[in-house]
């Protein structure tokens, strides 16, 4: 299907396919279309915004054939402003696992200058990745990342890089669809009557509000973990007399606080390995032993292939199953593997015989199912180069 969610869409035609009306804010009201004063709620005034801008950011001053100007005004006063600025700082990049541009999710993702004010915006902070219909896609949402940096490309002129902060990438652990039973994940992609704004989603980089994206988040990851404190957190006070509204942060800061708790280490750990096991059905990669205890939990870990303490990604690919003890040799660099998954052997090991009957007997490491799975020849480079004593 070449349609909605055909294709990853960063061409302009394509990208001018979303119309709607301009909006004129100021006074703090906004007025939608010619002769329109009524107020509509938070997440309309959103989609309107974004379509705004969108027309700003390809030199669009008015509705095509209409004679009507586009102004907009961000007073200090205007309520809209207010809004924007707190509610729409998360992004959305979407991403074809058959990607023709120069993507690595867990580290850069690439587009063109049309899109550099937007991607702009997200910079020092959150997006999520998002997959079109097209290259075998699932209509969702399936990771999340942190923006460190938004530089020109240096290999192609008129391209941007957004380069991912290391540690941030995330998989979830559930996909989430791009549409819930109470209607569409990215409120602003819903217009007024209901329908999917067919223009907007075709945006390959496009914003997301603060409340839209903790929900995916909490789909994507859940876990109750944000409910918690932190570790030497300690209780927040209460006021006594009951007028202890001043010291409640706003309501944008408390989720974007809810992020990075929901993010912390603990939750990583517990997404990696679920996800990493699921892989690899539990199954020790270079033993090829699958063993399940008396409480039905796998024996096997996961290992990172590229360290976290070296910045090494939360990515399946940069994952592996293995036992203990093996884990225990990766580890130390007295194992590692080939591009092609064969295992080697490090020559510092004291009783190379006895590692030898660890060894499954096709003599290569138990790959998972799903190739877009398999560990990455950059992860199994950085182990063989940095770790691995030959």
């Amino acid at each position: 299907m070449s349609g909605v969610f055909g294709n990853r869409v960063r061409d302009e035609d394509r990208e001018a396919r979303g119309r709607s009306h301009p909006a004129c804010i100021g006074e703090g009201k906004i007025y939608l279309g010619v002769g329109c004063g009524n107020l509509r709620e938070p997440a309309y005034h959103e989609r309107k915004f974004a379509d705004c801008q969108h027309r700003r950011d390809r030199g669009v001053t008015g509705r095509p054939g209409s004679g009507v100007s586009l102004h907009v005004t961000f007073g200090v006063n205007t309520g809209f402003n207010r809004l924007q600025r707190a509610s729409m700082s998360k992004g959305v990049f979407v991403h074809r696992a058959d990607s023709k541009y120069d993507d690595f999710p867990e580290e850069r993702y690439q587009f063109p200058k049309r899109y550099l004010n937007r991607a702009r915006q997200f910079d020092g902070d959150w997006i999520v990745y998002y997959e079109p219909r097209g290259g075998g896609g699932r209509l969702g949402y399936n990771a999340v990342a942190k923006i460190r940096d938004i530089v020109p490309d240096p290999g192609q002129s008129g391209m941007y890089l957004a380069l991912i902060e290391p540690g941030s990438y995330l998989p979830f652990e559930e996909f989430v669809s791009y549409k819930s039973h109470s209607g569409f994940m990215e409120s602003y992609l819903e217009k007024s009557d209901g329908t999917l704004n067919k223009g907007l989603v075709q945006w390959a980089v496009r914003q997301v509000s603060e409340a839209d994206f903790n929900a995916i988040l909490q789909i994507g990851l859940p876990d109750e973990s944000d409910l918690l404190p932190r570790i030497g957190e300690q209780p927040e006070k209460t006021d006594a007399t009951g007028f202890g509204d001043a010291n409640i942060p706003y309501e944008h800061e408390q989720l974007r606080d809810r992020v990075e708790i929901r993010l912390n280490r603990p939750v990583r750990d517990r997404v990696f390995r679920k996800l990493v096991l699921e892989a690899y059905d539990n199954r020790c990669s270079i033993t090829g032993l699958r063993l399940i205890n008396g409480l039905g939990r796998a024996e096997v870990e996961a290992a990172h292939i590229w360290p976290v303490s070296a910045n090494g990604p939360d990515s399946i690919k940069n994952g592996i199953a293995l036992s203990g003890t093996v884990h225990w040799m990766f580890d130390r660099g007295l194992i590692s593997l080939s591009d092609e998954l064969d295992i080697l052997v490090s020559r510092q090991v004291n009783d190379p015989n006895q590692v030898e009957t660890l060894v499954n007997s096709s003599g290569k490491a138990i790959a998972p199912a799903d190739p877009d799975h398999r560990p990455h020849p950059k992860y199994l480079n950085w182990h063989r180069e940095n770790c691995f004593k030959a």
